[in-house]
Formats: structure tokens, C-alpha cells, sequence
């Protein structure tokens, strides 16, 4: 196997020799692409290729039968549907060339370096497979329940309503099932059900406890709650125990009246007590975030790097790519207080309260350049960071993510960052850049977060931004001097270097203005 390198790697050391001691919080981290390279004997290829493809779709069937069995949930066809067709493995062979298939074919090809045969076949079996992988249809699925909450796109076969309910191919019948497996209102389609009980698997499977996720409402307002856990614990303790979301007094309003009373039940507490305490709260550590990140990064022009490479590079590249997946890029997303979701290779994808992820995306590219300098000096990575309210369907965070890293790569780039902030009304507001930029950014947004700079600033940069040159940095001076307490010399000189950077590459000046207005309102929690 030459693509992923796996020694080290806890997954595959855990199949070879079972648990150890210095595997088990690597466990915790997805780090297996869904990629795999090989070179295997020709007469074995189509039995080796059937062999994978069922192996992957017996293990899938294994956890979501293990998770349903679980519950002792009697779903009908529509389950075993969804199941089916949740994972489909295309595969690519193509025989090594050798000199005689050369000679005969060489006028149809490029030329390639020193007659190495493994580079021309690398280059072939790519093509092959994205032509292969492209003949999948994905979901498609007939409307018979409302659609999943969780993905969109399947139909829902458990729900919440006031008890939880499963469809039996009729109709919705009852089922016991703890309270906290979904929230009120809520529904989800097989895969999404089977994702949501993965835990259960993982414990029983890899004899460890599962890797810990908070919800979004608890990773948007982390640092609130740190400040609670010193000075408030015991309702902290009490909210956390009943629904983590009561930390937000909007959750505390008439429309949620039978749900409230269900939780002053569960906390032995009145509201009124309960809100007293959270406003006395709100007064000492601020109110809590109602914003979190969500990170996606790839690698830039990674098919360019692998392209022209012979084998001992390849193998060279895969090693590098697991250190940083299985080393590097978990304590970088620990470090800034953020969960990672999972690291193939150059794929990262992790979620941050508001004010971490800039620090951490910029940590993550500079490791990644680090490490691939010794086979790619021009090797970098591009990012979508996604600033979404804690209620904002994440289907849809999820999708604009993905949007905000192709667009980094396609409108500015590679070596690129573009930021979308989510609001709650659904108003989109973006903004993107080159990564030496990221800093004296993410510096001035604290700034006016701190106010040590007035936030009225930001609007003023941005309806002066037409001017020209000299005249626009005249008018940021004198602003700045209207709108800032204490010095101004350091500020002025990181919007001078701002304005020159974003020129430099051809970006509109505006994008500060929209950086500086994202990041202070993502940072305070509050739209303004």
C-alpha cells in the first residue's frame, strides 16, 4: 500500500494488535482518507477489488445493524434503502506498464522522465477512477416523511415529537428512548440516526470511551461557560444535566412554556430563580456566544505535487501526510479549544468557538507548509471558515463551508482563506484574502472588540474605501485618532500593511472592512 502510509497509525495498529495503552487517544482521531493507493499481482485484481468493495459495505452494515439492534427498532424497507446505498466504492486498475506496452502506445502519451512506467500509470489510474467515481448517483430518494433535519436530503424514519416515534412503513409508532438522543422537533434518516448512536459502536468495538463532542450551543458559548464552571458550577451542572441551549435567556420565553416547565421539574428549580442567577452571570463574565466555526482546509494543487513523482516519493509524501494527520493537526485544534471531526491526509474539517478558529487554520497551513518543504517548496493550504449561529441548520453550515473552500481556491487563489458569517436571519456576509494577511486582522478585530478601537471604525473604512491612495490613508489616520483611546501608531501601521497586501493581490480594499465587521461581530456574539 502506498497511499496512506500506515505505520503509526492508530486504526490500523488497533486491527494488527488490538488495543495498547499508546494508541488510544489517537483512536479519537478519524485519520484514514477514503483513498487508498496499492500495487497488487494483475491475476488478482478483480477478486481483491470485490473483496475491499465488501469488506467496506459489511463493516458499514455491521455498526448501523449493531446501533439499530441497540434500540430494538423495527424500521422497514426504507431503512434498509437508505443503508444500501449509503456508501459506494469506486475502484481503478489498470495494468503496470512495461517497455513493450510503451513503445506501442508512446506517440499518444506525454513524455515522462526517465521511462518510469510507475509515474505514467499513476497518471492513468487517476484518470480512470475520477471517471469511475463520477457514475455514482448519490441520495436520490422518493419524499414519503418530511426530509431529515440532520442532512436534508433522505427521509426521516425517527422523530421527537413528545415521545419519540419511528416509521414502521405506514405510520409513526411509539418507541422508548432516552430523552437526550434527540431535542424536541427533531428527526433523522438512517445514516444520520446511525451517526448520532455512533458512540455506542465505538465503545463496544474499540474498548475505550468514545471520542467527546459537545453541541454547537455548548462550543459557541465555551468561554462563558469556562467562567461558570469557576464561579457557578452547581447551575451549571443543573443546565448542562437538563439542556445546555437554557444558557441562552432567549431559550426562556413564553413560546417554550410546556418545555420550561418540564425543565423546572428536572432542575428542582423555579425559572425565576434560575434566570435571577444567569443575569447575575451574564452582569460578572458577558453574555454567552451565540456563534461558532467550523473549519474545512485541503491541501492546494495536491494532484500537481503527486504528478511527474516516482514510487519512493509517493511513499515519501503518504509518510508526510500521516505525521500531520495523526500527529500535528489534533494538537493544533486542541490547543485553540476546538474538536476535530476528521484529518485524511490534507483534508481537515473542525469545529472552534468564534474566536479560535482564525489561529488555528493559521497554524494548521504553516504546519502543513513546514512538513512538505522538503519535497514541495511552494506546498500550501487553502480554507473555508464558516461563523454560523448555534440554530442555523448545520446541513447548511456544512454545505456553505464547502462552498467558502472552493471559493478560496477559485476566486483568490491557492494559499487562501474566504469567511462567511451565518446569521441568525440567514443574511450571508463574506469576505476572503491571502493568509499574511490573517493576523493584523484577527489583531485589529480584538482591538474593537476590547474597545480599545470604537467599532463605528469599520464603517467608516468601509464607505472611504473608494478614495484614493494617499487620501483614503490620510482619512484613516484622522479617523483613528477620532476613534481610538491611547496610541495609534501600531494600529495605522497594520492597516497600511493591510491596504498594501490586499492591493498587491488584487483584492479589493472593501475586504478588509468586511473581514474587520465579521470577525467583531462573530467575536462578540452578537449581531449589532
Amino acid at each position: 500500500i502506498i497511499y496512506p502510509y500506515l505505520k503509526g497509525n492508530a486504526i490500523y495498529s488497533f486491527y494488527k494488535s488490538g488495543i495498547r495503552e499508546d494508541i488510544k487517544e489517537k483512536l479519537e482521531i478519524a485519520s484514514l482518507p477514503n483513498v487508498f493507493l496499492s500495487i497488487i499481482p494483475f491475476d488478482e485484481v478483480k477478486e481483491i477489488e470485490k473483496e475491499c468493495a465488501n469488506k467496506i459495505n459489511e463493516k458499514w452494515r455491521d455498526i448501523a445493524e449493531k446501533i439499530k439492534n441497540y434500540w430494538q427498532i423495527n424500521f422497514d424497507e426504507m431503512w434498509e434503502k437508505q443503508i444500501k446505498d449509503a456508501i459506494s466504492v469506486s475502484t481503478a486498475w489498470i495494468k503496470f506498464l512495461d517497455e513493450e506496452t510503451y513503445e506501442k502506445i508512446k506517440e499518444h502519451l506525454p513524455p515522462i522522465p526517465n521511462k518510469d512506467f510507475y509515474i505514467l500509470t499513476h497518471a492513468l489510474i487517476n484518470i480512470i477512477l475520477k471517471q469511475n467515481s463520477r457514475l455514482w448517483n448519490g441520495w436520490k430518494e422518493e419524499t414519503k416523511t418530511k426530509k431529515c433535519l440532520m442532512c436534508g436530503r433522505r427521509n426521516a424514519i425517527l422523530r421527537k415529537v413528545e415521545n419519540y416515534e419511528y416509521w414502521n412503513g405506514k405510520r409513526w409508532e411509539k418507541i422508548q428512548m432516552p430523552s437526550n438522543f434527540l431535542r424536541d422537533g427533531e428527526r433523522l434518516c438512517g445514516i444520520c440516526f446511525v451517526k448520532r448512536g455512533y458512540n455506542l459502536f465505538f465503545n463496544g468495538y474499540f474498548k475505550i470511551p468514545p471520542p467527546k463532542y459537545e453541541s454547537l450551543p455548548y462550543i459557541a458559548a465555551m468561554e462563558f461557560i469556562e467562567k461558570m464552571e469557576r464561579g457557578d458550577k452547581d447551575l451549571l451542572e443543573s443546565i448542562r444535566n437538563a439542556d445546555i441551549e437554557l444558557i441562552y435567556e432567549d431559550e426562556w420565553n413564553e413560546e417554550n412554556e410546556n418545555y420550561i416547565k418540564k425543565i423546572e421539574e428536572e432542575m428542582k428549580m423555579e425559572r425565576k430563580e434560575i434566570r435571577k442567577r444567569l443575569k447575575e452571570d451574564y452582569k460578572k463574565y458577558g453574555r454567552p456566544n451565540k456563534y461558532y466555526a467550523i473549519l474545512m482546509m485541503d491541501g492546494d494543487r495536491i494532484g500537481k505535487m503527486l504528478s511527474n513523482k516516482n514510487m519512493e516519493e509517493h511513499i515519501k509524501i503518504s509518510r508526510i501526510m500521516n505525521n500531520y494527520a495523526s500527529l500535528e493537526v489534533s494538537a493544533i485544534v486542541k490547543k485553540n479549544k476546538g474538536f476535530l471531526v476528521y484529518c485524511g491526509g490534507d483534508d481537515v474539517l473542525a469545529l472552534f468557538p468564534s474566536i479560535g478558529a482564525i489561529n488555528a487554520a493559521n497554524e494548521l497551513r504553516k504546519k502543513f507548509e513546514e512538513l512538505f518543504s522538503s519535497i514541495e517548496k511552494n506546498a500550501t493550504m487553502s480554507a473555508g471558515i464558516v461563523f454560523a449561529h448555534y440554530k442555523y441548520s448545520f446541513y447548511d453550515v456544512i454545505e456553505k463551508v464547502r462552498e467558502a473552500e472552493k471559493k478560496a481556491k477559485e476566486e483568490y487563489g491557492r494559499n487562501s482563506f474566504v469567511l462567511y458569517f451565518l446569521k441568525h436571519s440567514g443574511k450571508l456576509v463574506e469576505t476572503g484574502g491571502k493568509w499574511d494577511v490573517i493576523n493584523d486582522l484577527d489583531y485589529i478585530a480584538r482591538k474593537i472588540n476590547g474597545r480599545d478601537l470604537s467599532p463605528s471604525f469599520i464603517n467608516d473604512f468601509i464607505s472611504a474605501s473608494f478614495l484614493p491612495d494617499k487620501l483614503f490613508e490620510s482619512y484613516i489616520k484622522r479617523t483613528l485618532k477620532r476613534r481610538m483611546e491611547g496610541k495609534i501608531e501600531d494600529v495605522y501601521g497594520k492597516i497600511l500593511c493591510l491596504i498594501e497586501k490586499y492591493r498587491a493581490n488584487k483584492i479589493d480594499i472593501k475586504n478588509i472592512g468586511n473581514a474587520l465587521k465579521i470577525l467583531y461581530d462573530v467575536y462578540s456574539g452578537e449581531e449589532k
